[in-house]
């Protein structure tokens, strides 16, 4: 049985923080075209009269560029969801994120580390602000959230208090349940779309 634990010695290693648009370093990420815990989730389908690239293997830690080909994202992105089926894994949400980042003029939340982030979940809305802690091998972040019911009228309150919006994303994420956390696949849209489909262990 596939576990997030798993999974995790699969993906590659390091500091997203400065490379995805979130600001957030999750457990592990990687471009579909890469393996998964020596599961080949990319099999399946051929793809431009040839059969999808298969993954290079990485062990815990290993660094290298993770990219995926223009016009394969979609084919891929089928595979990998179809492979994570047949693993057991149950889709827990699909849908759009739209966020909108925060800080101060000065820059003083960027610069302790901290993100303050307003996001719409398909239809839930949370406030989530995170709190650096240390940087060892990855970011450590202490999160803390709540639901709001208005997602423009918190950015008005927040926008009040001398806050000022400094980044907005949006993306489709599919997230995926196994036994011991979640994988989600996340598609980044408008200015954001030349970023890889990234698969990702929450």
């Amino acid at each position: 049985t596939a576990s997030v634990a798993g999974i995790a010695c699969g993906l590659l290693s390091g500091d997203a923080s400065e490379h995805r648009a979130d600001g957030h370093a999750h457990a592990g990420g990687v471009a579909l075209t890469q393996d998964v815990a020596g599961h080949d989730l990319a099999r399946g389908p051929d793809v431009g009269g040839g059969r999808a690239a298969r993954p290079a293997h990485f062990g815990v830690g290993a660094h290298a560029p993770a990219q995926i080909g223009e016009g394969h994202a979609g084919p891929q992105r089928i595979a990998v969801e179809g492979r994570l089926n047949e693993l057991g894994a149950t889709q827990i949400f699909n849908g759009e994120l739209w966020a909108q980042f925060f800080d101060y003029p000065d820059g003083r939340i960027k610069d302790k580390g901290d993100v303050l982030r307003l996001r719409k979940e398909g239809v839930v809305t949370i406030l989530t602000y995170k709190a650096h802690i240390a940087k060892r091998e990855a970011k450590i972040m202490e999160e803390t959230e709540t639901v709001v019911s208005d997602m423009p009228g918190m950015a008005s309150i927040l926008q009040s208090t001398g806050l000022e919006i400094v980044k907005s994303t949006r993306k489709r994420r599919t997230s995926f349940q196994l036994p011991d956390g979640q994988v989600v696949i996340d598609d980044y849209k408008d200015e954001l779309a030349a970023i890889p489909v990234f698969l990702e262990v929450e």
